[in-house]
């Protein structure tokens, strides 16, 4: 005969109640204990699955960005490039309107 058994044939024997609030309060407790053990594994798993959702995102994020970056990088060069290939016919065209428009002396 276990523990529990024995105590209950004794507090039916003695014309106790089933259960007091000593058992109450324990039960009570463990049942609190289960729950909160149960709420610390779901929190547990939805941190792992929040931190690899925030890494991806945060990956793409940075991907964008960058390509972002390097494209406007890539945009300033094409200018310059642009801008250097034209000095020189633009300097050209001023010297020879200049020589064009020399007032006689």
């Amino acid at each position: 005969m276990n523990w529990l058994q024995a105590a209950s044939d004794s507090r039916i024997a003695t014309g106790s109640p089933a259960i007091t609030y000593v058992d109450f309060l324990t039960v009570t407790l463990t049942a609190l204990c289960v729950m909160l053990a149960a709420l610390g594994i779901f929190l547990g798993f939805a941190a792992i699955v929040g931190y690899r959702d925030i890494k991806e995102k945060a990956g793409e994020i940075a991907r964008k960005a960058a390509e972002a970056k390097i494209d406007e990088y890539f945009e300033k060069i094409e200018q310059r490039d642009s801008i250097r290939e034209a000095i020189p016919s633009l300097v050209r065209e001023e010297r020879t309107d200049a020589a064009n428009h020399k007032a006689p002396e």
